[in-house]
């Protein structure tokens, strides 16, 4: 960390700041992956790859004259390891919430370490509060060269600047055509790029609880150059800052420098804001932007948004929380200052297509221009992790004349590459407004449009509460999860049983349990009179035995529910699974409310917001075991009847999975095939997906 540069940067709106940095900036995939490219061949020590999404088979030179050798992240990047000996690659990203699993690069983590290089080391990380994302894109190589921006190292995210609506390059590895995609990315070589690899090593560390080293500067390295090439500005011995948004994750304190340096960026505004994002749903920043366009004299302020959000969830909800912010802005927008644009291209017209708007870039009266990962919305503010940089341009000539060029080469390229144009009359006119009208009129089928505000669309979804899709925080229920988690942990530390011990027996117990539901079934009784009811007794106590010694090992409930589809059809098999579950659940309940009055009577307490909640989740998902679960709703004091209700809701999959499988198990043990075995192998996968990422995601919520 270094000091601030003068009153403007404060602890409250940078991590740090640094002088003496060069800069180039990318406009789309194209440019940035050629500089990623040249950037990643002249390492020698280290990479650092941090994403929210990163995959193996991301093209980044799609050009036919580039066939000759393979440009996938993944072969390029064992390509630099071969040849330098010394060189370490680290990939940091984001282990999604199963909601992304369709979205994701299939077994990702063994396709980047399975048969890879043993030099490139992967890791996905969920430490993060319930709710939200790593959502950080930096590169950093031997801690001289950095990127930051908004583009990560993954599929559909390649596209040249003309955004042409048929272009056969733009392709994912399935050979789908998506749509044009703009974003941008920066360049950093110099202090910064040493900042930027301190975070990433941080990042590191607490996942991995390793020490990455950083690179010994005395051994006399080369410098490693930017390439700017491509680049449609650069900017030499320049100040930069660096903020971040960390939600904080268990003990640690949330940092929410992002929001503070949007904030105090546009109150300090005076002839102009341009922005690119998004999304724009941020309720502190819409106030802002309310009060800026108040005053007797705003600034122009001109918001670049793309046409139509998706995917499908998305579309349906931050659309209208979007919709209800630019309405509260048009209203405050009295001077007639407030431009609200969006990329048109009659070309997409015919093919129901659209510019996808990614880039996260602002700029202030040519004096600051900030870049980075955080989107004008609620979650980049505080709840997902971020990083931007900034440029500091005052008093700086001739880094105002590369931020101003930077604006007119992003506003001319939406209209045909009009670029040197597009910087004469920005030179000429001072303002954007002239700028935008007449490539209007030299452009007329490709250029910047007025964003039509839909309130209240049609295709919105009423039912859905859209601000769970954008909250600026951790929930309640992420509270309460984190409170039931130190709560199981005080009643398990003392137990010292490790974890794979636990999964073992359990995996053992269901073995055992589904071999005994085969010898009841098919073992030669039918002869005997007594055989109905020699089955239904046997069962009868055979179902709260083992649900006993389950529980004893922490077995799920809705694994243990599965289970009685090997004795009984389940009709006849549900009586008995409540009344096992009632006693048990009520054993455990009672030996916590009474133990932990007298070894915990600190956990004893009034419920706060969101415990039920997060104790209907803990009964419903393998997050944590379930005996201690409901051993720590007894010592934290929960209604037995509360406790009770919210445990039967939480078997609820176990009973949905009882009645559709059942038959498959009993006919795989009567008559085995591939077509019994079929249908519980993907449940299988699918549960075992579900108890790894949860597992995973909650490993400190005293999780299995």
């Amino acid at each position: 960390m270094t000091a601030r540069q003068d009153s403007f940067w404060t602890e409250k709106n940078s991590s740090s700041s640094s002088q003496g940095n060069d800069c180039c900036l990318y406009c789309d995939g194209e440019a940035y992956f050629h500089a990623f490219i040249h950037a990643c061949a002249q390492a020698r020590h280290s990479i650092y790859i941090l994403g929210w999404d990163l995959h193996t088979q991301t093209q980044l030179r799609p050009r036919p004259e580039d066939s000759h050798q393979d440009w996938t992240l993944l072969a390029f990047l064992q390509r630099i390891l071969q040849k330098t000996p010394e060189l370490h690659i680290h990939l940091l990203t984001w282990r999604p919430a199963p909601l992304y699993i369709m979205e994701r690069e299939r077994l990702q983590n063994f396709k980047f370490t399975g048969w890879t290089h043993p030099r490139l080391h992967f890791r996905a990380d969920s430490r993060h509060p319930l709710g939200g994302s790593h959502h950080q894109k930096v590169v950093v190589v031997d801690d001289q060269l950095a990127f930051v921006g908004g583009i990560d190292l993954t599929i559909r995210r390649w596209d040249s600047c003309r955004h042409r609506a048929l272009d056969p390059l733009r392709k994912d590895p399935e050979g789908h055509s998506y749509q044009p995609y703009h974003d941008t990315q920066l360049g950093l070589s110099g202090p910064a790029a040493v900042q930027l690899a301190w975070l990433f090593r941080e990042r590191w560390r607490k996942l991995t609880q390793e020490k990455l080293r950083p690179v010994d500067a005395s051994i006399g390295m080369a410098p490693i150059e930017l390439d700017g090439r491509d680049a449609i500005a650069t900017f030499r011995n320049t100040p930069v800052s660096i903020s971040v948004t960390d939600p904080g994750f268990r003990k640690a304190r949330a940092t929410l420098e992002i929001a503070e340096l949007y904030k105090d960026l546009l109150r300090s505004a005076e002839k102009y804001v341009f922005i690119e994002t998004q999304y724009l749903t941020s309720r502190h920043l819409v106030e802002v932007l309310c009060g800026v366009l108040s005053r007797p004299m705003p600034p122009d302020i001109f918001i670049i948004l793309p046409e139509r959000l998706g995917p499908w969830l998305e579309k349906k909800t931050m659309t209208h929380l979007q919709a209800l912010a630019l309405t509260e802005m048009t209203n405050h927008d009295h001077k007639g200052k407030l431009r609200i644009l969006y990329p048109f291209d009659r070309e997409l017209l015919p093919i129901y297509k659209y510019v996808t708007v990614h880039s996260k870039l602002m700029v202030v009266d040519d004096c600051f221009l900030t870049l980075g990962s955080a989107n004008l919305n609620n979650r980049s503010m505080g709840l997902d992790t971020e990083c931007n940089v900034t440029i500091d341009a005052r008093d700086r000539p001739h880094l105002q004349a590369s931020i101003r060029q930077a604006v007119a080469f992003i506003i001319a390229h939406y209209a045909n590459d009009r670029v040197d144009y597009a910087l004469r009359k920005f030179e000429h006119a001072a303002s954007l407004t002239p700028l935008i009208e007449s490539l209007r009129m030299i452009s007329p089928y490709k250029h910047l449009a007025d964003f039509k505000i839909r309130l209240a669309p049609e295709d919105f979804i009423p039912w859905v509460d859209a601000q769970w899709l954008d909250m600026d925080q951790p929930t309640s229920m992420e509270l309460a999860l984190d409170r039931w988690g130190r709560t199981l942990e005080a009643i398990q530390r003392p137990l010292k049983i490790p974890s794979r011990v636990l999964t073992f027996v359990m995996t053992g117990l269901a073995a055992v349990s589904i071999a005994a539901s085969h010898v009841w079934m098919v073992q030669p009784l039918q002869e005997s009179p007594w055989h109905g009811m020699t089955i239904q007794f046997s069962g009868l106590l055979l179902i709260p035995l083992l649900y006993l010694l389950a529980y004893l090992v922490f077995a799920p409930i809705n694994l243990l529910i599965l289970l009685a589809a090997g004795f009984f059809p389940s009709l006849e098999a549900l009586p008995y699974i409540v009344v096992a579950v009632i006693i048990f659940v009520s054993v455990a309940y009672a030996g916590g409310r009474t133990l932990g009055r007298v070894f915990f009577p600190a956990l004893h307490k009034a419920l706060e917001k969101g415990d039920l909640a997060a104790l209907c989740l803990l009964q419903t998902m393998p997050i944590a075991p379930h005996m201690l679960v409901n051993a720590a709703a007894g010592a934290a004091g929960v209604p037995f009847l509360r406790f009770l209700l919210l445990t039967l809701i939480g078997m609820i999959p176990g009973c949905v999975m009882l009645a559709l499988f059942q038959r498959s198990v009993i006919q795989l043990f009567i008559d085995p095939s591939w077509s019994s075995a079929g249908p519980l192998l993907i449940l299988l996968m699918f549960i075992s997906y579900i108890f790894r990422w949860s597992s995973q995601r909650f490993a400190n919520y005293g999780s299995l």
